[in-house]
């Protein structure tokens, strides 16, 4: 549409300038005719040049002014465009603009310099500069009108409570002289920086309170920037390393405090995690640092990392506990704790060797004892030999209590888990004390429940210790009244697979002090320790019931009153057995039973009484001996002679007895039969003796003082081993 008027407006000059010029050259070319005598076709083309000169002139002036206005136009255009582009600008910029025209006038504010004063442009425009601006900032810009008219720009930073109605306004300010038709303006920018200087505000008390935790906690803190320098170090780290602040700030992290063989492997780590700019294997770690006298401290670390507005890491914090003196308690109790190992083996080696240098020589005279049995006595003799048993058995049991609670106390002792017979366990226990308690004028009485079951699983050699101990201690502590042991199964618990049997043990002897109560389950405690004691013992037999019920699982409840007697209750949890149910009458064999002929029998002891004990009783049992006192003269007898079993000795000179069975049983020359059957018969009674001489290829198993009975017996297993058909 503009462009159309500059067109018109430009034809109405030319067609003007041609009107114009026509009728002058038709009224001149008229009146030069009139006055001289020129002929008409002459003046007709005079005429005519002047009009088409007009003419031509005519559109030469349209197409210049044509192009004139159009420049024009394009000119205004620009300038307009121009104009809303830097309108579009200022008034988005996030900078408050102020256009002052003179000192007392507004002639232009952008929308954002209308919200920072929280008034529009036609209120600022319509004020007094004074009227708005703070009255402390009054005098900043009356000295900005000044640098102004000196041509000089002015700025800096301030804040107001009265720029905003509504909160203080933190801001910087910038003015900048500029001349507009004329006159002198002034252009004033502001920024409302009140968000970042809360931030700012904000960070600065965080990392204050962060500075201050770092100083004041006990532990090591210390900052280090991506160079490895020390830029912070709290109180703690100095006074452990022995530097001054001023000392250690700046230092080379690694070259300073990190000890030289390690040093490498250390700033390797801290500047992979640089070039990852990421913690990964830096976020927790261990390594030793050094004090200024050289001494090298363990310290495990916690890191952080601090990063900048870009997300680059510009400095790792780190978080550290001493932990010198732990790692020195640590080594002191690893070195506590082996020369505990180290005592502790040596406490079962002494007790390995002094089970083995008793039971060797108690062997010898309980072997005595049962071949003096054998032969022709009178009633006088026979109670002789009968007492001297009954105290070697004493000795034994005493014996064997000290090994079970060395045992149990060093967690070596195990449980086993089989099915067996509760008359099994009872009937020693009855006929055993029974005949104790007759022999003192006391009543013995055994009642076991209807509600038993007859076949249970557990371990019943356990059982029947736990039985025997509060059964003796029962007879053994009562001088008068009687001695009763109960059996019940009690109502089933929660798992109906397993049986809670309840055993009571009653008794009306002296009874148990409340003050001697849980000392009698500790080890070599009696309730009588005096040098007038009336009852013997060494004070184990309870602390191995008490354990012993432990590891069963059960508990053991004692209720006594001195004088009157003792209840003690025991209750276990047993499954019952299925081999109750499984059993089933078999008919009789229609074979006899296979005859156990006598033996040729090799007997390899080193101890002079053990071996003449082991060959008498064989010869008693109608088998042939032959003597060898150590493993060697035994390897060399198989050599030459044929026997039928090898009683074999552990300990002895020259070659022990584990060594010379595994050369009988590896053998392949010929020499020996490697088949042959091997008993052990040792004083080695320790947990595991028996499964490790089983293991290094010996039969069966005897331990000393080896009875009669159970000689035969092993014997008697291998005759008919032999016996049966090949």
């Amino acid at each position: 549409m503009v462009t159309r008027t500059y067109r018109i407006n430009a034809i109405k000059v030319a067609v003007f300038y041609a009107i114009a010029g026509a009728i002058w050259i038709i009224f001149s070319d008229l009146y030069a005719k009139h006055l001289s005598e020129v002929p008409s076709p002459v003046a007709w083309y005079q005429m005519s040049k002047g009009l088409l000169f007009v003419f031509l002139s005519a559109l030469l002036i349209y197409i210049l002014s044509a192009r004139q206005m159009l420049s024009l136009l394009e000119a205004r255009k620009l300038h307009e465009e121009s104009e809303s582009r830097y309108r579009t600008i200022v008034e988005n910029v996030t900078d408050a603009l102020i256009i002052f025209s003179g000192k007392g006038t507004v002639t232009y504010a952008n929308p954002m310099a209308c919200e920072m004063l929280g008034k529009s442009l036609d209120e600022i425009q319509s004020l007094d500069p004074r009227a708005f601006i703070p009255t402390g900032m009054y005098d900043l810009y009356s000295k900005a009108w000044e640098l102004a008219e000196r041509g000089e720009a002015f700025f800096g930073e301030d804040s107001s409570p009265e720029i905003h109605p509504k909160r203080t306004v933190h801001f910087e300010y910038r003015t900048t002289p500029m001349m507009y038709d004329g006159t002198l303006h002034l252009l004033a920018s502001f920024r409302d920086i009140t968000e970042s200087k809360q931030s700012a505000q904000a960070l600065i008390r965080s990392e204050s309170k962060f500075r201050n935790v770092l100083e004041n906690i006990p532990l090591i803190g210390i900052s280090l920037d991506m160079q490895g320098r020390l830029t912070f170090a709290n109180d703690h780290f100095l006074a452990l390393t022995g530097y001054s602040r001023k000392e250690a700030l700046g230092k080379d992290w690694f070259e300073t405090f990190i000890p030289k063989d390690i040093r490498n492997i250390v700033r390797s780590v801290y500047e992979k995690t640089m070039e990852r700019q990421e913690l990964g294997e830096l976020s927790t770690f261990e390594n030793e640092i050094l004090t200024r006298s050289g001494a090298r401290l363990k310290v495990a670390w916690s890191n952080v990392l601090t990063r900048d507005v870009h997300d680059r890491i510009v400095e790792v914090t780190c978080v550290g506990v001493d932990l010198t003196e732990r790692v020195r308690a640590e080594n002191a109790l690893r070195t506590a704790k082996t020369a505990a190992e180290i005592a502790n083996q040596a406490k079962s080696e002494f007790l390995a060797t002094m089970s083995h240098e008793v039971r060797t020589p108690l062997n010898g005279v309980m072997g005595m004892l049962q071949l003096m049995e054998s032969t022709s006595l009178d009633e006088e003799q026979c109670e002789y030999i009968a007492t001297a048993m009954d105290s070697s058995m004493n000795l034994l049991r005493i014996l064997s209590d000290i090994l079970d609670i060395s045992r149990i106390e060093a967690g070596k002792f195990e449980l086993v888990d089989e099915p067996f017979s509760m008359d099994e366990v009872i009937a020693p226990v009855v006929d055993t004390y029974s005949k104790e308690a007759a022999a003192k004028g006391l009543a013995f009485r055994c009642e076991v429940a209807p509600n038993v079951p007859p076949e249970l699983e557990g371990d019943p050699v356990r059982l029947r210790q736990i039985l025997f101990n509060l059964v003796g201690n029962a007879v053994k502590y009562t001088e008068t009244g009687e001695v009763l042991l109960q059996v019940s199964a009690l109502p089933h618990a929660a798992n109906p697979s397993r049986i809670p049997l309840h055993f009571v043990v009653h008794d009306t002897g002296i009874g148990i002090p409340d003050q001697k109560m849980n000392e009698i389950f500790e080890t070599f405690t009696q309730v009588d320790s005096s040098y007038s004691r009336r009852f013997g013992g060494v004070g184990l037999g309870l602390a191995i019931v008490k354990r012993l019920v432990g590891m069963m699982d059960g508990s053991l409840a004692m209720d006594s009153e001195p004088g009157r007697g003792t209840d003690a209750h025991v209750t276990l949890y047993l499954r019952s057995s299925a081999r109750a149910e499984a059993a089933q009458p078999t008919p009789a064999a229609s074979a006899e039973p296979l005859p156990c002929r006598p033996l040729r029998v090799l007997v390899v002891e080193d101890e002079t009484v053990n071996r003449f004990y082991a060959v008498r009783m064989l010869e008693k049992l109608g088998h042939e001996t032959i003597e060898a006192a150590d493993g060697e003269s035994a390897l060399e007898k198989l050599a030459r002679e044929k026997f039928d079993v090898v009683l074999m000795d552990i300990q002895m000179p020259r070659l022990d007895g584990v060594s010379a069975t595994r050369r009988i049983r590896e053998d392949t020359s010929g020499d020996f039969d490697p088949d042959i059957p091997i008993i052990a018969m040792t004083a080695y009674a320790m947990p595991g003796d028996e499964e490790e001489f089983k293991s290094a290829g010996m039969d069966d198993y005897l331990a000393k003082p080896v009875e009669a009975e159970a000689l035969a017996e092993a014997l008697d297993n291998v005759a008919k081993r032999i016996a049966e058909p090949a």
